[in-house]
């Protein structure tokens, strides 16, 4: 902002200076009384804005070597132009006398080429100003510029690391899963074959019932008894 401002004055410097050249170069030409007032306004609006610039810039913290060279002409320049603007001011403001005297005869001999000179001068700094401030705001929009095509590439970047880590998270997760669902249906299946197994190996077991128990030393295999055997079995049963 104060870049903006500062760039500002200089533009309304060199753009009073141009119309004071202007005017003069006119007012050799033709002599219309409301060209001389025109001229007195510049005159005093651009050494007015000459105090403004030179002030503004030599209060400011963070200026630029290139504007304290500048503000220093200017205010050099200010002070070359105050007698003149002090008897233009003269004409309107009554508390301000008409006949200023110097005793520099070098000044009092050449007014016209030193006011003129001075113009110029201020003139040229001032454009020159413009051009380095605008570079220098150039150079400043290209680095922003650059600095957040960057921060966007970063935060692209760390949204497609943040989306592929989540990715791998949830195909992990997936995995996890079906790990947990092969163990468990394996051991359902141990189970079952387990169970079957057991079912298979269940024997007879006399507690289960007593009603339906067997006297096992009266069990003899068919395959071992003989003829004679049989016939005492039958004698035992007849005497009975």
């Amino acid at each position: 902002m104060e870049k903006k401002f500062e760039k500002t004055l200089s533009q309304i410097i060199s753009t009073m200076i141009l119309l004071v050249f202007l005017l003069t170069m006119i007012s050799i030409r033709t002599n219309i009384w409301i060209l001389n007032y025109l001229w007195s306004g510049l005159f005093v609006i651009s050494w007015i804005s000459l105090l403004i610039f030179t002030i503004f810039v030599l209060i400011k913290k963070d200026t630029y070597g290139i504007s304290i060279f500048i503000a220093i002409m200017t205010a050099i320049g200010f002070a070359i132009l105050s007698v003149p603007s002090l008897l233009i001011l003269g004409k309107f403001i009554p508390l301000i006398p008409m006949n200023l005297t110097y005793h520099i005869k070098v000044l009092d001999q050449n007014s016209q080429v030193i006011i003129y000179n001075t113009l110029m001068m201020l003139y040229s700094l001032h454009l020159i100003h413009i051009i380095i401030l605008n570079r220098r705001a150039r150079t400043i929009a290209n680095v922003e510029k650059s600095l957040e095509a960057i921060k966007e590439n970063n935060i692209e970047n760390n949204k497609e690391e943040i989306t592929a880590a989540k990715e791998d998270e949830n195909q992990k997760a997936e995995e996890n899963i079906d790990a947990n669902l092969s163990e468990k249906s394996l051991e359902n299946d141990n189970v079952s074959t387990d169970n079957i197994e057991n079912s298979e190996k269940i024997a007879y077991d006399p507690e289960i019932n007593k009603d339906l128990g067997y006297n096992n030393e009266k069990v003899v295999l068919v395959e071992e008894l003989t003829d004679e055997d049989l016939d005492f079995m039958e004698s035992g049963n007849e005497n009975d």
